[in-house]
């Protein structure tokens, strides 16, 4: 279960600073700052289809 329940209000801030560090991260390459959050976008959207496909 989970511990700490985001809402909307504090969903939005906490992904815009996660995406703004990860493009220091990478050192302002903008395509890798792109690629290496890809995986868990793409394992969430197989994992949504997959629970639709399924229902």
């Amino acid at each position: 279960m989970a511990r700490l329940c985001l809402g909307d209000v504090d969903s939005l801030p906490t992904g815009l600073l996660l995406a703004w560090l990860l493009v220091l991260l990478t050192d302002g390459h903008l395509a890798a700052a792109l690629l290496l959050p890809l995986y868990y976008v793409a394992d969430a959207t197989i994992t949504l289809l997959r629970r639709l496909v399924k229902s």
